[in-house]
């Protein structure tokens, strides 16, 4: 008590704010020093050769452990640990004890698992109010110094040796685990660097399987098969419990998304129990759960998104010509079907939301709230199913489903313009002359909105965004609202917004499906830049990048479609105007 007292007191001496004319700070190491409750902790420095690393400009965050946490340790460890032959070892434990950069308690519990200089997590929790590292908790946290923070901690920090594969092992519960990894060949994954979050189910969770199920899976011809079962249990990333529940789904190997959900008081990963949390290791973090994660069938969930995707094609026409009544009933319908039809292919989440909206309906205010509360629900859905692919392994499945993807037409096309698409092609296009409303100063959609209600304009699609740069660096300089046909309206200025005609243009033009990323739109300039050099002798370049995009944020990004477009002209023909 006395020794904790002197440390308070030498703390706020030589630890305290900066002010003008106060003291200056001491670093790290001299605030140890000072305080006389780290003698074995600056031994242990000075044994390590760390002296000098820790007194540089930093900065350090610091987790301190007192003399008292020390004596904590086996009879004997502390001397071991000091011998000149044990450095190394020494140097890894005290470096565990050490983050880069200046964390308050706060900023720990905002991000649980900063790297520490030894290179390994250090899992924070908040235990009984106190924030807890490891096993240790902060006993006096936030000692400022002019090189970092010092938490004060009452127990000895030692990394986890173990590997999740060595701690499942151990458990002596996930003997099938472990022989499901050895024949899908995942032991190197699972024995790498990570980290890895894993949800273990149990030998007893293997056992609900139907019968056959697991000795089909571990035949060699089934590995493939087998490894993408396990993938649904593997996460890239070290996740708490506490974090996956907030996060609501986590990402797996197999790149779905699995739900995490509290429900009657259970935290349900997938359609299982998480019975076990948190079980920590040297290259990540294990839950125990008690069912396998078994990916739904492939057909019958495909079945589930075309229904709700056919509604959406033919719901937004009837919305967008002012017939929301005749929109919420196409989307109930397929809501009611969907419910109908699915079982396991639904997460229980998923069906929560379809149930609760259509028990909404009889408290909308109107046809629009109907509709809106349906297609809300519904997006949600194809969300989830979208992040959960049918084949998770086989990235041919995924260039199938590029080919044959129809992009969404959410409103009529300008006279004369031709279809979108496809995905991933470079092709010729002819668009004719056009009549376009561009905002002033940039990307504006609520401005030309309000132009197109205003002078009773129809919405149209694409929306037209002319680009800037040709380093690579592309990026959206202004919007456009295209006019159904240029007969409509007058070209001139009205407030922001500038009517232009614009003349027939041919373009070389790349077809992309979902996020708009830096990466697609690269690998599209790319292609039709490739394709403009492959035919030098027809072709030249006669205006600026421009990006069609054809479906509102209303629309699952998955589903949204772009062209990014390069206006060309024949080699005999001049700069298009």
């Amino acid at each position: 008590m006395i020794r904790t007292n002197l440390f308070l007191l030498l703390t706020l001496a030589v630890c305290r704010p900066a002010t003008a004319g106060a003291e200056p700070l001491n670093d790290v190491v001299e605030t140890a020093v000072a305080a006389e409750s780290f003698q074995t902790l600056v031994a242990a420095l000075k044994a390590a050769n760390l002296v000098d690393a820790l007194k540089a400009d930093g900065p350090f965050t610091v987790f301190a452990p007192t003399d008292d946490a020390f004596a904590k340790l086996p009879r004997g460890t502390v001397a071991r640990l000091l011998k000149p032959e044990n450095r190394d070892r020494l140097r890894a434990i005290l470096t565990y004890h050490v983050v880069p950069g200046r964390l308050e308690a706060a900023d720990l519990l905002a991000s649980p698992s900063p790297t520490s200089l030894n290179g390994a997590p250090l899992p924070v929790s908040l235990r009984n109010g106190r924030v807890g590292i490891q096993k240790a908790s902060l006993v006096t946290p936030n000692i400022l110094c002019s090189n970092g923070i010092i938490h004060v901690i009452d127990a000895v920090l030692l990394p986890i040796e173990e590997g999740v594969l060595d701690v499942a092992k151990r458990a002596g519960t996930f003997g099938t685990l472990l022989a499901a990894v050895e024949a899908a060949g995942l032991r190197n994954t699972l024995t790498g660097t990570g980290p890895f979050t894993v949800f273990a189910p149990t030998d007893e969770a293997f056992a609900k399987l139907p019968e056959g199920t697991l000795p089909e899976l571990l035949k060699p011809a089934n590995r493939a098969k087998l490894a993408a079962v396990l993938a649904r249990h593997v996460v890239r990333v070290r996740i708490t419990a506490a974090n996956a529940l907030r996060a609501g789904s986590v990402r797996t190997l197999a790149g779905d998304a699995v739900q995490v959900a509290l429900r009657d008081g259970v935290l349900r990963v997938g359609e299982a129990t998480l019975v076990n949390a948190d079980l920590e290791a040297r290259n990540g973090i294990i839950h125990v759960i008690d069912r396998v994660l078994l990916p739904p069938p492939a057909d019958r969930r495909r079945a589930v998104r075309d229904t709700l995707m056919l509604a959406i094609e033919r719901g937004v026409p009837v919305y967008n010509a002012g017939r929301p009544g005749a929109c919420a009933s196409i989307y109930e319908v397929a809501v009611r079907a969907v419910l109908a039809m699915a079982g396991a292919e639904l997460l229980p989440e998923e069906r929560a939301g379809l149930e609760s909206a259509l028990e909404r309906l009889s408290h909308a205010s109107g046809d629009q709230d109907r509709a809106w509360l349906l297609r809300r629900a519904m997006d949600q859905v194809l969300a989830s199913l979208e992040a959960r692919p049918d084949e998770p392994t086989e990235k041919a499945k995924s260039t199938m489903k590029t080919k044959t993807f129809q992009p969404l037409i959410e409103a009529p096309l300008p006279r004369g313009f031709p279809a979108p698409g496809p995905v991933g092609e470079v092709v010729l296009k002819e668009y004719p002359k056009y009549r376009a409303a561009r905002a002033q100063g940039g990307n504006s959609f609520w401005t030309l909105f309000s132009h197109i209600k205003r002078n009773k304009i129809a919405m149209t699609a694409p929306v037209e965004m002319a680009m800037d740069g040709d380093d690579g660096d592309l990026k959206r300089q202004n919007m456009a609202f295209l006019y159904a046909s240029p007969a409509l309206g007058q070209p001139g200025s009205d407030g922001r917004v500038d009517v232009v005609d614009l003349g027939p243009v041919r373009v070389l033009s790349f077809g992309i499906r979902g996020p708009l990323t830096d990466q697609k739109k690269e690998q599209a300039r790319q292609a039709i830049e490739a394709r403009l050099r492959g035919e030098s002798k027809t072709w030249k370049r006669s205006g600026e990048w421009r990006l069609l995009g054809y479906n509102s944020p209303m629309v699952q990004a998955e589903r949204r479609f772009w062209e990014l477009q390069l206006p060309v002209a024949r080699l005999e023909e001049g700069r298009t105007p």
